[in-house]
């Protein structure tokens, strides 16, 4: 990469991580565990259920940093303990991925074409297992099912 582009890439890269300072100064202050900070921020009226780009609120990065009096004052301050946590985001935005019968799976593990939430879909009865490759194949031919049409 050539010096100015690495130059110039740098510069943007500053500059948004300056627009979201601005944009969230409570996550930023609760990930640098400044627990002066996130009180100032809170007396002052910012809300702890506010969720940066990435969907963190301060409460989460403050446990994520494992700091103890930043958390405490972001809990005193109202926030909402109860929120989504990181493992339902991420189980929601698996959701949304195609769907592969053997992702997460080992070799022989069963596999089925129909998505849990597909309710137009009918499976078959023919057994199917995931495959050293990641496919699902017919168990009893060892024929590949994994792509087959709908």
């Amino acid at each position: 990469m050539p010096a100015r582009w690495l130059l110039l890439f740098t510069a943007v890269a500053a500059a948004d991580e300056a627009a979201d300072r601005e944009r969230w100064p409570l996550i930023y202050a609760a990930g640098e565990g400044d627990a002066a900070r996130v009180h100032e921020l809170l007396d002052a009226g910012h809300g702890t259920s506010e969720r940066s780009a990435d969907g963190e609120t301060a409460l989460h990065v403050a446990g994520i940093k494992g700091d103890e009096a930043t958390v405490r004052a972001l809990i005193n301050g109202g926030a909402d303990i109860g929120q989504d946590s990181l493992r339902e985001r991420m189980a929601a935005a698996a959701a949304k991925l195609p769907y592969k019968p053997c992702r997460g799976k080992s070799e022989g593990d069963s596999c089925s074409l129909c998505a849990p939430a597909d309710e137009d879909c009918f499976e078959t009865m023919e057994l199917k297992a995931c495959s050293a490759d990641g496919k699902c194949h017919s168990a009893a031919s060892g024929g590949e099912v994994d792509d087959m049409p709908m």
